[in-house]
């Protein structure tokens, strides 16, 4: 009987210690000190550049949340200089509990203060083809989908442009 004591409280012990180390490592990491790392990250898979000049800002339960202010996203080569996406506000929220079950719960998707600038060359090519070709590739294996469902409280866009240079007309 007491190895029985003994083994819940070693148990017991284990999961305060993990979760103290859970709560200690939520509340000392700053997003903003990987800004950096992100950016690159980004580049590495999409080729753009990214720029983000305000704060990211986490929560953690019940939602999963990430808030951005202030993100450029470069134009595809041959495009010109002006950004592909600025934005003043991005929020997304996904509860935590359905992803156990593969499905995604979301809160209202939140895009203040958002420019794109979308385009078509000469030949025909688009501005974002490069970023659909990537997606594209990816979803072509054969494997089944990772998402049992997909749930989207609502969609927030406020103060938005949308510019559309076609040079093949």
């Amino acid at each position: 009987m007491k190895w029985l004591v003994k083994l819940l409280l070693g148990t017991g012990l284990i999961v305060v210690l993990a979760i103290a180390a859970l709560v200690i490592t939520l509340v000392y990491i700053d997003p903003n000190d990987y800004k950096g790392t992100i950016a690159n990250t980004i580049k590495d898979e999409t080729g753009r550049d990214i720029r983000i000049d305000g704060n990211i800002k986490l929560s953690y339960y019940p939602w999963l949340g990430l808030d951005v202010d202030g993100i450029t996203v470069a134009n595809a080569k041959g495009f010109g200089e002006q950004p592909f996406l600025q934005t003043k506000t991005i929020n997304a929220r996904v509860k935590l509990l359905p992803l156990l079950r593969k499905e995604v719960e979301m809160d209202t998707f939140v895009l203040h203060g958002a420019t794109i600038n979308l385009a078509k060359n000469e030949l025909g090519v688009t501005n974002w083809d490069d970023l659909i070709k990537s997606q594209a590739n990816e979803e072509k294996s054969d494997s089944p989908s990772p998402l049992a469902a997909l749930v989207l409280g609502g969609i927030d866009i406020q103060d938005a442009n949308i510019t559309w240079d076609d040079k093949q007309q």
